[in-house]
């Protein structure tokens, strides 16, 4: 509604009008959005065993990004299994077995390498070194992989 007072231009009132309407808007639609954004932001978490083995999978890849990449998917699962595997990493522990490609941590017995799961730390197997390769990481895997450890066991029950 316009409304003419004295000394106050009709332009000035409707430009004042449309800017509250403005804002309003920008509120309600705020408002509304707010729940998708909040969905985008905190994706589901994966829950069982076969999820984070799949993601722990992940860091067999050679390219170091896409190894950054899967250590940033580990994060967002918050699931504190991860922590040995990513230790297991940051130590030069984390392996895959050359025949298949699964990922293992090692744990050195004599001339031999037992085969821990990386979640379960459960024994898999016994082999010689030649049977294994090396996770390779390099120093910004390694930044990412301490912050990363770190925020998982800031709020440890441990």
């Amino acid at each position: 509604m316009l409304r003419h007072h004295p000394g106050g231009s009709i332009f000035y009132q409707v430009q004042f009008t449309m800017s509250v309407f403005a804002l309003r808007l920008l509120l309600m639609l705020g408002i509304l959005l707010a729940p998708v954004i909040a969905l985008a932001a905190d994706p589901p978490k994966p829950t069982g065993t076969s999820d984070l083995a799949a993601l722990v999978q992940g860091l067999a890849v050679k390219s170091f990004s896409k190894k950054i990449r899967a250590v940033r998917r580990l994060d967002a699962s918050g699931d504190e299994r991860v922590v040995p595997a990513l230790e297991a990493l940051l130590t030069r522990r984390l392996y895959t077995v050359k025949a298949g490609g699964r990922v293992v941590i090692i744990q050195k017995a004599g001339s031999k390498y037992k085969l821990l799961h990386p979640l379960t730390r459960d024994e898999t197997a016994v082999v010689t070194k030649s049977k294994i390769r090396r996770i390779r990481t390099n120093n910004r895997l390694r930044r990412v992989i301490k912050s990363v450890i770190g925020g998982l066991t800031l709020l440890s029950d441990d």
